[in-house]
């Protein structure tokens, strides 16, 4: 394999930026690793910026519990292919997971830090890497300091995603119970 071609499939395990990207970036920098993934970087933003306007209406409720608390994330992107990317649904999970454990509002949570740089700079590199506008709509918190929350997820991507509902009672009876909520709101089929 030769050398630039080394460097073209090492940018893009480093970045997960496209193979034309990272020729780009390459022959721009002089084959420069460190400075072609700072130009990658850069060249998101503006991507991001670009695609900032277009509608996300589509996308995740995320929830993250413990037996108490909730925290009910709402994320949207533009079609329903990326609300089922993984990369897209453990971003969601994991910063449901941060506001919950630090009872963030919107602003606050978008300033936190993941894999130790600021969520709204991973979320701009996720709209980079993704190619669609994704964004952080609404956070919402439950809590039953007389009992407990747990959920039920219709049609869940992961464990962290459905419905929730608080009750005084075990765990193992509040999903029950919740799963029967979600149930009788369906629409029927006949």
């Amino acid at each position: 394999m030769s050398d630039n071609l080394a460097k073209v499939k090492e940018l893009r395990e480093l970045t997960g930026a496209g193979i034309q990207d990272c020729k780009t970036a390459l022959s721009e920098n002089n084959f420069d690793i460190e400075k072609s993934i700072e130009y990658l970087r850069k060249k998101g933003i503006t991507k991001a910026a670009k695609k900032s306007s277009r509608d996300a209406a589509e996308g995740l409720a995320v929830i993250a519990s413990n037996n108490s608390k909730a925290c009910i994330l709402e994320v949207n992107s533009e079609t329903d292919f990326v609300a089922k990317n993984n990369e897209f649904i453990n971003f969601c999970s994991e910063i449901s997971k941060i506001a919950l454990a630090n009872n963030y509002n919107l602003e606050t949570l978008l300033n936190a830090k993941i894999n130790n740089s600021l969520i709204k700079d991973e979320l701009v590199n996720l709209i980079a890497k993704i190619g669609e506008n994704i964004k952080i709509r609404r956070i919402a918190y439950l809590e039953n300091t007389n009992g407990i929350v747990a959920n039920y997820i219709h049609n869940q991507q992961n464990e962290n995603m459905g419905l929730y509902r608080d009750w005084e009672t075990d765990r193992k009876s509040t999903r029950l119970n919740s799963s029967h909520s979600a149930k009788s709101r369906m629409p029927s089929s006949a």
